[in-house]
């Protein structure tokens, strides 16, 4: 219960709330915690628990968040988060209290003296926490370049753990699980290499702790895997399993990451360690992934995720008004719904399913001269200009003439003259500032 001091005071809680309500929350966490799989060993970071506790105690979900069938998803979420953050180390004993403050407004909204959760709020808020995050300098995304580092990390290495169990996320944590070499670590020794009929120049291959005893070697067992395990040579193992689960080999690999079947003998051990990279890599990235809302890589996955193809299909037409602009394009004000909202519709434009004509109102509530605020308004203009393009609605003027006609209203060149002045308004605002900065 040492943790209960720094609970209260980096989440400015009531001392005398501390020792009556909080604790049971904190309880609950630690419960919910170990039947991840975690030790007071493998868990490296203890403040990255703080979120987890505030969330439980504040949502009153201590009786249930351990064993509510209803809470699954909340715990599996809360759970992935977690793997992910210590990976990452993102709240370290050096930062803590200034990460951890930050992340408080992930559940309390801009608001920090609100003492509670924001009512909107109905799960761990894993999008908002990484938005902030990010804007902390602190960003939890698992990349190509971490993933390759992790998959060299040894058996008994703090992190080994968690890269495990997110290789694993469906093994049973609350029962006997086991960290296992996959080719048996006494198969490596020099009197069974030899024995093997291992060439002399492929020993210091074998040998090499990077190889035989790193991630690409190991794997999280259930009881009754590991009891069959053993010292049993891999290739051999996997076709008793196999037979047991009532399953293909080549299920039985693929639900773990192994190559195929064919490459599993001891003799091809160089290959077996040539190919785990690559599908480890790919179960990393789909375990731990944390979405970047703001990137046009996410925008084209959204695309192909919702089947969004455009082809002769006539697309949607929508109405955004200028307030929907201002959310979506105000940096101080955005939130991870705004940037998923934003991020959707983006993905459906570009797929050709939407369109979103901007207006002669948007124009005139946009206007440098009208406007009190110049980069808001050029903000707004450029997120038209992404989401509208050359697509207008004809002003109230001309319904009735375009109605008689053939001819398609002409491109943005409107909206491209108001970007250009509009960016020339903020130019002329910011080197008058900074004039008045040098006087």
């Amino acid at each position: 219960m040492r943790v209960l001091p720094c609970v209260a005071d980096r989440f400015t809680l009531r001392r005398e709330e501390v020792a009556e309500a909080i604790q049971g929350s904190i309880v609950a966490v630690f419960e919910m915690v170990r039947g991840f799989g975690y030790t007071d060993t493998s868990l490296t970071s203890k403040n990255t628990l703080l979120p987890i506790v505030f969330w439980v105690h504040h949502r009153g979900l201590a009786e249930s968040i351990t064993s509510s069938v209803a809470l699954r998803p909340e715990r599996e979420a809360i759970c992935a988060w977690l793997h992910t953050m210590l990976l990452k180390g993102v709240i370290g004993a050096g930062s803590a209290d200034t990460v951890l403050a930050a992340i408080r407004r992930a559940f309390t909204g801009a608001d920090f003296a609100a003492p509670y959760v924001r009512a909107d709020l109905q799960q761990f808020p894993v999008a908002d926490i990484t938005h902030i995050l990010r804007g902390q300098g602190k960003d939890p995304q698992i990349t190509d370049e971490f993933i390759n580092s992790l998959l060299l990390t040894q058996k008994d290495a703090k992190q080994a753990f968690t890269i495990l169990a997110l290789l694993a996320p469906n093994l049973d944590y609350r029962n006997n699980f086991h960290a296992d070499h996959l080719h048996p670590a006494a198969a490596f020794g020099r009197r069974r290499l030899a024995a093997s009929g291992v060439p002399d120049s492929d020993w210091a291959f074998y040998a090499d702790d990077n190889n035989w005893n790193s991630i690409l070697n190991l794997a999280h067992l259930d009881a009754h895997e590991n009891m069959s395990k053993q010292d049993t040579l891999l290739a051999d193992w996997v076709i008793g399993e196999a037979d047991r689960q009532q399953i293909s080999q080549a299920k039985f690999c693929s639900d773990r990451s192994l190559p195929d079947p064919t490459l599993l003998a001891f003799s091809d051990f160089r290959t077996f360690i040539a190919h785990r990279p690559e599908l480890l890599a790919e179960r990393l990235r789909s375990t731990a992934a944390i979405p970047d809302l703001g990137s046009p890589g996410c925008w084209q996955d959204m695309a192909r995720k919702e089947g969004l193809s455009g082809g002769n299909q006539l697309p949607l037409v929508g109405y955004l008004d200028s307030r929907d602009y201002s959310r979506m394009s105000d940096p101080e004000h955005q939130t991870p719904d705004s940037l998923e909202a934003r991020a959707r519709l983006v993905a459906l434009v570009s797929s050709g399913r939407l369109m979103l004509p901007y207006s002669w109102a948007h124009v005139a509530e946009s206007s440098p001269d009208r406007s009190k605020q110049p980069e808001a308004a050029l903000a707004r203009l450029e997120l038209m200009d992404l989401l509208a393009g050359a697509v207008t609605f004809s002003h109230p003027a001309k319904i009735i003439a375009l109605e008689n006609s053939d001819t398609a209203p002409s491109g943005n060149i409107l909206l491209s003259a108001l970007i250009r002045a509009t960016r020339d308004h903020v130019g002329r605002r910011r080197r008058f500032r900074f004039l008045e900065l040098r006087r």
